[in-house]
């Protein structure tokens, strides 16, 4: 998944491949669908998750607090076949069950104001900072379908490009 995604996110290259993608090569398109067995599994974990979420007025502001994801989540947890995973594995879902809504949209807004900044600053066409600019976007969209922030090392790297971005922005080209 992570490489199709990678894909997509290249304007010069990956739009028009990633469409080409889709439309003629089932196995790809299968996994962007998610429409295979690891799709499936996701989606009933989202709906769980989200039914989870939105269960009390307590849930919706604070989440399940930080590693209460597991036990929470248990009541709701229909689909025996399937085991009760450590995240939800999607970074909303994620952010919201660990952190609540007011931490999902603290995070949202440091997100928003980096890419903003980024948008904002590319004019100096300086090739670190588009760079470190694409690589927070491409972890933003693997962000998506997999579990990227709540590890510890992961976290670190995602920070470290937020810092890096404003960094480079002041090198000239």
């Amino acid at each position: 998944i992570s490489f199709s995604m990678f894909l997509a996110s290249c304007s010069f290259l990956g739009a028009p491949f990633y469409k080409l993608a889709i439309l003629f090569i089932p196995h790809i398109q299968e996994k962007l669908l998610l429409k295979d067995w690891s799709g499936v599994v996701r989606r009933i974990t989202w709906s769980e998750t989200f039914t989870m979420l939105t269960s009390s007025p307590y849930r919706i502001f604070f989440g399940a607090g930080l590693s209460g994801y597991k036990i929470a989540l248990a009541p709701f947890h229909s689909h025996t076949a399937i085991e009760i995973f450590q995240y939800p594995h999607t970074l909303i879902l994620n952010l919201w069950s660990e952190i609540g809504l007011f931490g999902l949209f603290a995070f949202l807004g440091i997100i928003f104001y980096l890419l903003y900044y980024w948008f904002t600053k590319r004019a100096n066409k300086n090739v670190l900072f588009d760079a470190l600019g694409i690589a927070l976007i491409i972890s933003l969209i693997h962000g998506f379908a997999d579990v990227n922030y709540f590890k510890n090392d992961l976290a670190i790297i995602f920070w470290l490009l937020g810092a890096l971005l404003f960094n480079a922005s002041q090198i000239d080209a």
